[in-house]
């Protein structure tokens, strides 16, 4: 479990500019006090535990005491505002704190941001977690629990919020979003950070490094945007849309101040894709290989043609370990109607020479994209074993799932997408032909699985929620009856420390170990991965 970027940005940025805060990570108190039965529940498998209403009542129930506690400890202290880091799995938690908090104190100002919150959907039918605009205005509009969203990038906005709120001004800052402008047909689209060498290092000083399960290592941030645009993937749109890298630098200036103040030398690069500027890779590369310092780092990317074997024969002296390829499939019909700037062909040279230069090649898969037949399945079986030489571990095989403000989503006709009225349109929808259904995707699914188990090919995480997955199989068994007797209170540990501050950032991202391996937005954030 790494802890999470964003809040940590966002953090640092605020006390660069003369704004002190607090950062209280939930999501890491709570899973370190739980017994070891309620942890289980942080798995990506129980997302829908935390997500739908119905099954959240029990966890609600369980975690009353905890969010009281919290929400007292919140309103005991003279934080001017509130913000709360919304990522998918923790929607229906942060509503609740919200609740509790503004109940004890009406004046405090509360933000949501983060991944979630960039999308804003009048149908009933998406899920929750994206942040239905349905149930905002239910849940969180109509009781005022929310005083402004931010979409896009955080740092700038966040220090508006709480730089206007001081000065008594109005917050006209394009991405701010007040519960009045949900009525207008109009929203201005969220400024982005064209340099983002001019953000200070993430202010990892303010998290409890101590409990997270790092193994030695710290998520760092190469770019962001992408320099794809995946039909199935929203987390380029999430940031505007534009690639943005750091410098080769600026990235080795803060690997060898983290070195310094923490003691690490292992690195996770958060990013959609680490190799979006091949320079900058190849400068950074001789920045490391010259330090002598040790580092070692991952990565998710991109299959790129023109990423040579040289390139990565020199990363991986510079400490480069593994990298986690987006493929999504291996047809070579579908990867077009993906919109994937390569073949299979192409992947399979990037694989072997990844291989080649010693770095541990991992991939992600998607199943029953729409116009995938059985012939493509059968295809991606045949192709698997062709490139079995040059795979370490499958990091994730998720049936196709149609997320937020992706293009499935937006423009289902392009794709032949129907959406059964009174369903879950994220997980359940259908060809128009009738052919792709979500029963046809676990079962396609299902297949690529055993054909992976046959290879001896590790799956790190099989994306269904229903009990059919294979690896939920091999999860022990637990319930929520009579769990709250067993869940060690939060509320009972009294190791608080308090600072003064005019604003406080308050992140809770349940599920934020997977995101990280599997990741879009990460950071994540939605099912699918991004690249």
């Amino acid at each position: 479990m790494l802890p999470p970027m964003g809040p940590a940005y966002i953090a640092a940025y605020l006390e660069k500019h003369g704004s002190g805060c607090d950062v209280l990570d939930l999501n890491i108190l709570l899973y370190s006090k739980a017994n070891s039965e309620f942890k289980l529940w942080w798995g990506m498998e129980h997302v829908h535990s935390w997500t739908r209403e119905a099954d959240f009542a029990s966890i609600r129930e369980s975690l009353s005491e905890d969010i009281e506690f919290w929400a007292k400890y919140l309103a005991d202290r003279d934080f001017s505002t509130v913000g709360f880091s919304i990522s998918g799995g923790n929607v229906l938690f942060s509503v609740e704190l919200a609740r509790a908090l503004k109940a004890k104190r009406p004046d405090v100002c509360v933000v949501f941001g983060g991944a979630s919150c960039n999308f804003f959907h009048a149908d009933p039918r998406m899920p929750f977690r994206f942040m239905v605009s349905l149930d905002i205005h239910g849940r969180v509009l109509t009781e005022g629990l929310v005083n402004y969203f931010v979409v896009g990038e955080g740092e700038e906005s966040f220090l508006e919020i709480v730089s206007a709120r001081k000065a008594g001004r109005p917050i006209l800052r394009p991405g701010i979003i007040s519960p009045e402008m949900f009525s207008r047909t109009e929203l201005r689209s969220p400024s982005r950070i064209v340099d983002l060498d001019a953000l200070p290092f993430p202010a990892w000083e303010k998290f409890p490094i101590s409990k997270y399960d790092l193994k030695g290592k710290l998520p760092i941030l190469f770019a962001r945007g992408c320099i794809n645009r995946c039909a199935f993937c929203n987390d380029w749109s999430m940031l505007n849309g534009r690639f943005r890298s750091r410098s080769a630098g600026n990235i080795f200036a803060e690997m060898n101040s983290m070195c310094g103040r923490f003691g690490k030398k292992s690195f996770h690069s958060n990013d959609l894709l680490f190799n979006g500027d091949l320079k900058m890779l190849d400068e950074l590369a001789d920045l490391l290989i010259a330090s002598g310092l040790g580092i070692r780092w991952s990565a998710q990317g991109v299959v790129r043609p023109d990423m040579t074997l040289k390139l990565l024969r020199k990363l991986k002296k510079a400490g480069l370990v593994s990298i986690v390829y987006g493929v999504e499939h291996l047809s070579d019909k579908v990867l077009r109607k993906m919109h994937k700037p390569f073949t299979f062909a192409q992947v399979q040279d990037t694989l072997r020479s990844t291989k080649a230069a010693d770095i541990i090649v991992c991939i992600n898969l998607i199943a029953g994209f729409p116009g995938e037949t059985e012939e493509d399945v059968s295809l991606v079986i045949q192709s698997l074993r062709k490139i079995r030489p040059y795979v370490d571990a499958v990091s994730s095989l998720n049936p196709c799932h149609i997320t937020a403000s992706t293009e499935l989503e937006s423009y289902p006709e392009r794709f032949g997408i129907v959406f059964p009225e009174g369903k879950d349109r994220c997980v359940e929808w259908e060809s128009a032909d009738g052919t792709n259904t979500f029963s046809v995707r676990k079962q396609r699914a299902q297949r690529v699985y055993n054909c992976l188990k046959e290879l001896g090919i590790k799956t790190e995480f099989i994306g269904l929620y229903d009990g059919d997955s294979p690896l939920q199989k091999m999860m022990p068994a637990i319930t929520l009856s009579g769990l709250k007797r067993r869940v060690v209170s939060v509320a009972r540990c009294r190791r608080l420390v308090a600072a003064p501050a005019v604003a406080f950032i308050l992140l809770f991202h349940l599920l934020i170990y997977i995101l990280f391996r599997i990741i879009k937005s990460v950071r994540k954030t939605s099912i699918l991965p991004g690249g």
